[in-house]
């Protein structure tokens, strides 16, 4: 069986990390042999993944700049069939001290395409010759890969694996029974940064509570809470922070009515396929990582209050989504670990090809489906 050292920063309860520990949970001596190595310490699903049998090992206690840090990785990446790694500043660490003739193979992880990864780009492009396989959880991450990494277009080594979910937490209610009143709830679900455009939110509420009695929960915390609050006075707004929990987060969408996803950019948001297997419509911003998850009970808007306050009216009239009607839009962790193991496998054959031919550049094409 393979053994695979996954390479993350930090495990704090964000999208990603959710993902990986979700995806882990599945994998774990079924799929491959996996190992977590986390560049911090002190998360909570650094917990949840030992709890689920994963070796967990923190590079803690060293400075960043401190080359026994890079050191450690490197003995350690060695030991390994292969090494996948998530998000940028991970990835680049972990292919950069891991390099040479006796490295592992490298599979690197992309969530997102928004502009605070561009400054990234001349690094991708280093790099992307010793990089086995490029995963992206949707067609937008791949079409910013291939623009930052200067891939191209063909390149086998790129592969779309959307992001999985637990069906047992995310469900419909039992029994759904119809409102006899006016009252709506709309909620949003992100990081409180400007990229996730929650103003826009917000904003909605005076022009919807002419014909609704409506309100607005945000979940999340982030830099931009602050402002959103002084924005939100006077509103029918409730901030209920980070919520880490699943089931939490779940019982909050099944007790809404529409989720509302304003981003610029999106990779392949977990909070619409949360919401839809939830059975909660969604309107979302016109951008590729929100067409991605598009179809039934998903109404796209382009950059207009007046649109955006239409299609909730729709969705709030529409009422809840059929589980049948996105069934195939959402995969189970087993089937995300399943297309992982596809690409890792393509990746090991990738690396033993070059070290047989003693050449640094990529492969010749041997591409795989999912």
């Amino acid at each position: 069986m393979m053994n695979v050292l996954h390479v993350m920063g930090r495990m704090a309860a964000g999208g990603t990390e959710h993902q990986l520990l979700g995806m882990l949970e599945s994998a774990h001596r079924r799929h491959w042999e996996a190992t977590l190595c986390v560049l911090s310490s002190g998360w909570e699903l650094s917990e949840r993944v030992r709890s689920a049998g994963v070796p967990v090992i923190e590079l803690d206690g060293l400075r960043k700049t401190d080359p026994r840090r890079a050191l450690a990785l490197r003995r350690l990446a060695r030991s390994f069939d292969l090494v996948h790694a998530s998000l940028p500043g991970a990835s680049a660490f972990a292919r950069i001290v891991a390099s040479g003739h006796r490295r592992p193979a490298f599979v690197v992880s992309e969530r997102g395409a928004g502009d605070d990864r561009v400054a990234l780009g001349l690094v991708s492009r280093l790099l992307q010759p010793m990089t086995d396989a490029f995963i992206g959880n949707s067609e937008a991450v791949i079409d910013f890969l291939r623009r930052t990494s200067g891939l191209d277009p063909t390149d086998s080594r790129l592969a779309v694996i959307p992001n999985g979910l637990d069906g047992a937490v995310f469900h419909p209610a039992r029994r759904w029974l119809p409102s006899h009143d006016n009252s709506k709830r709309m909620v949003a679900v992100g990081r409180l940064v400007s990229g996730k455009r929650f103003d826009r939110a917000i904003s909605l509420l005076p022009t919807l509570s002419d014909e609704f009695d409506i309100e607005l929960t945000i979940v999340g915390d982030g830099p931009e809470r602050r402002r959103l609050e002084s924005l939100a006075k006077g509103k029918r707004v409730s901030f209920v922070g980070h919520v880490s929990d699943r089931d939490s987060l779940a019982e909050i969408l099944r007790g809404s009515d529409v989720l509302l996803m304003p981003s610029a950019s999106e990779g392949y948001p977990n909070a619409v396929i949360e919401a839809l297997a939830c059975g909660i419509p969604v309107v979302a911003s016109d951008i590729p990582g929100n067409q991605a998850v598009g179809g039934a009970g998903v109404s796209l808007v382009g950059d207009s209050d007046d649109k955006w306050s239409a299609a909730v009216r729709v969705a709030l009239a529409r009422g809840p989504v059929a589980a049948a009607d996105v069934a195939d839009r959402i995969l189970t962790f087993d089937e995300v670990a399943r297309r992982h193991l596809s690409v890792f496998e393509a990746a090991m054959t990738r690396r033993h090809h070059r070290s047989a031919l003693g050449r640094f550049g990529p492969a010749p094409n041997s591409g795989f489906e999912l």
